[in-house]
Order: C-alpha cells, then sequence, then structure tokens
C-alpha cells in the first residue's frame, strides 16, 4: 500500500536521508527506529509530501507519488500524527476531531466518526468541550490519534508518539497503536523507544545515519541486545521485554491494563 523506494531527503547541503526502502501494507504495523538524527522524522515527511524527496520514489498503492501535495496524500487515505502531537490548543476536543475530517463533506458521516472516536478513546468523549490545550499530554496524544483517523485513513504515519508522556500513558498510547493496527489500517510508527515499538509492530526496521542497517520481525530485533545496544543506544535496553504491558500483543491484541489517569499537561513538564 505504502512504499518508499531508494527514498532520498536533503535539506540544502545536508543529506539526512540516503535511500530508504520499506513499505506498510493494511493492518501492519511497522516500527521504524534508530537514534536522533537517524532519517526518521525525514522519512516520515517526504511520504507524507510534507518535505521535497531529493530522490527515489514514494508509491501508494502502486502508484508514484513522489512529492504529491500533502492534501491529495490524505484525500488518498494517507495520515499522519506529527511528533509534539500539533492539536489546536485554543479549540476543543471537538472541534479537533471536526478538523480531521475535512476531506469528508458528509455531516453524517462526521457525526458517526466522531462516535467511533469516542468509543476508541472514552476519555475524548467525557472532555469533548474541553479545549485540547487543556487536555494532560496522553489525552492529546489519543485526540491526535483521533483526528487523524476522522480522515479515514488506509495507513497511518506515528511520529515519536510516546515522547514526552508518563510510563502510564506511554503504555496507553503504545495499546491504541495496536488497536489501530486491529482494525486493518497499517500503521508505520516511529520510535526511540525501541523496546515498546517492537512489543506492538510485527516488523521493525533499523535507521542509521540515513541509511536502513536492520529488519526483520519484531521478535527478533527484540531479544537480540546486541543489535539495541548497538544501533540504538543502551538506554533502550530492559531487563524483560515482558515485563511492559505492551509486550502482551499477539497476533494484532494487547492485553488490557488499568492504572491512573496521566495528570493535567499544565501541572507537569512531560511535553517536548
Amino acid at each position: 500500500m505504502l512504499e518508499t523506494v531508494d527514498l532520498q531527503v536533503s535539506y540544502g547541503a545536508v543529506r539526512a536521508v540516503l535511500g530508504v526502502t520499506l513499505s506498510v501494507g493494511p493492518g501492519d504495523v511497522v516500527a521504524l527506529l534508530g537514534a536522533n538524527g537517524a532519517g526518521k522524522t525525514s522519512t516520515v515527511r517526504a511520504s507524507a509530501g510534507l518535505v521535497r524527496a531529493a530522490g527515489g520514489k514514494v508509491r501508494w498503492e502502486g502508484q508514484d507519488v513522489t512529492n504529491w501535495q500533502p492534501h491529495r496524500l490524505v484525500r488518498a487515505g494517507l495520515a499522519v500524527v506529527p511528533e509534539g502531537r500539533r492539536v489546536f490548543a485554543p479549540m476543543t476536543v471537538e472541534e479537533n476531531l471536526e478538523l480531521g475530517a475535512f476531506t469528508n463533506r458528509s455531516a453524517a458521516s462526521r457525526k458517526d466518526l466522531k462516535s467511533e472516536m469516542y468509543d476508541m478513546f472514552p476519555a475524548l468523549a467525557q472532555r469533548r468541550h474541553i479545549r485540547a490545550g487543556l487536555l494532560s499530554g496522553g489525552e492529546q496524544q489519543m485526540l491526535a490519534f483521533g483526528r487523524a483517523l476522522m480522515s479515514k485513513p488506509k495507513v497511518v504515519m506515528m511520529d515519536e508518539p510516546s515522547i514526552g508522556l508518563s510510563p502510564v500513558m506511554v503504555d496507553r498510547v503504545m495499546r491504541a497503536v495496536a488497536d489501530i493496527g486491529g482494525l486493518g489500517i497499517g500503521v508505520l510508527l516511529v520510535e526511540q523507544n525501541a523496546i515498546m515499538a517492537l512489543a506492538v509492530a510485527q516488523t521493525g526496521i533499523v535507521l542509521e545515519r540515513g541509511k536502513c542497517v536492520l529488519s526483520g520481525d519484531s521478535e527478533s530485533l527484540r531479544n537480540d541486545p546486541g543489535v539495541v545496544a548497538a544501533f540504538l543506544g543502551d538506554s533502550v535496553i530492559r531487563d524483560s521485554p515482558e515485563s511492559s504491558p505492551s509486550a502482551g500483543r499477539k497476533g494484532g491484541k494487547l492485553r488490557e491494563t488499568s492504572g491512573p489517569a496521566d495528570p493535567p499537561a499544565s501541572t507537569r513538564n512531560d511535553d517536548p
């Protein structure tokens, strides 16, 4: 469905992505991993038409869509959840969701989609008339997910969805990622938290200095401490991947866990 072939991205004389090839199909959750500066975000932005590709191809359902305008890609079925959530703080939760459905002119369809989002993310239903800027960091991330899903995408690219969140909310966000994949929507998950990402993804791709240096099934990558240390740093290694509640995912499912609500964003420094 979504493919990149030898994708290259440059910013002036700086070559950020030197040839990335990947694919995301229906229901696939693919983890794109690497340290800061590896080229993960640039790969997402070029795939979404937010920056121009300097070389290579972006293909959508077999068609060359390299350097298409972002709104055309959204209409085709590609959505992005940007790093830092980027919700519209002065607007309500419901208004943010409505913006995600800008390609949908049917009022009835938009109403049904909002109901689906409130069923998927109950906290949003409780806060539908609250300004987005007053939500916790985790709630804002759920809103960013919901806003992307309002466009009825076939593939969603998520850039660092766990960044700046409390451990409880990181687990909830990762469960939501798995749930979205379980709906048959492809997910390209950009993460530095390798263990959590590989626990919900079927496959992983490791970038280093703009190049794909390793790829394979998630279980093999997750259980190889040498690989994680070499390409992602010792800080992401945990004593046991199974200690993560998200590691309970099997065949697109996750074991449900519960925990305290994330404190309001305005009372803690968990936002980037």
